[in-house]
């Protein structure tokens, strides 16, 4: 794994044995192709982050900061690697839960680009899209979360202040995209 574009192009990234399922260098490259617009100066949130790659990648291309959520002890040694090893100062590791930092959010600045790519629903395992899907998200106005779920899983309907604006599928895995929704 390696951060494929912009400043940190061709780094090389740690990742953790069987803990984490980080994001494709093909699909993370679908994905900024996307957002290529939004990403630089953004402030971004990667929750799950596992490795850290999507930040990391955000930060490379030019996001101004990023704040990383993990709590699995091994992803986290990774992650911290990672961030030293690209010596990004705007980055910043938060070890929780990741409801429960979203529960704690006191920031006054929402987040112009979310990523969250939650462990996939499967074999009696927590479903953790479905409760952040429903959770308030500290997202800026006209901000995006974008959301890695398996392909299999349904699309999302009516979400209080998300609009579902694009899904792309790379095999196994879909990539939703929401902006941020002016309640009614």
């Amino acid at each position: 794994m390696r951060i494929i574009a912009g400043t940190h192009r061709g780094t090389r990234l740690k990742e953790p044995a069987n803990v984490t399922r980080p994001t494709s260098d093909r699909v993370r490259e679908a994905i900024f192709n996307v957002l290529r617009h939004v990403v630089p100066e953004a402030k971004v949130l990667d929750l799950f982050a596992g490795t850290g790659a999507l930040g990391l990648e955000a930060l490379s291309r030019g996001s101004k900061s990023c704040t990383f959520v993990e709590m699995d002890a091994q992803a986290l040694r990774c992650l911290r690697d990672n961030l030293a090893h690209t010596k990004f100062p705007e980055g910043r590791i938060v070890e929780s839960d990741v409801f429960r930092f979203l529960e704690k959010f006191r920031d006054p600045q929402p987040y112009d680009l979310i990523f969250a790519d939650p462990p996939y629903f499967r074999n009696g395992s927590a479903d953790l899209a479905g409760p952040l899907l429903s959770e308030p998200l500290p997202l800026a106005h006209e901000g995006i979360l974008v959301l890695e779920v398996e392909s299999e899983r349904a699309t999302p309907e009516d979400l209080p202040y998300l609009n579902l604006v694009r899904r792309k599928d790379y095999g196994k895995t879909s990539i939703l995209y929401f902006e941020y929704q002016q309640p009614a």
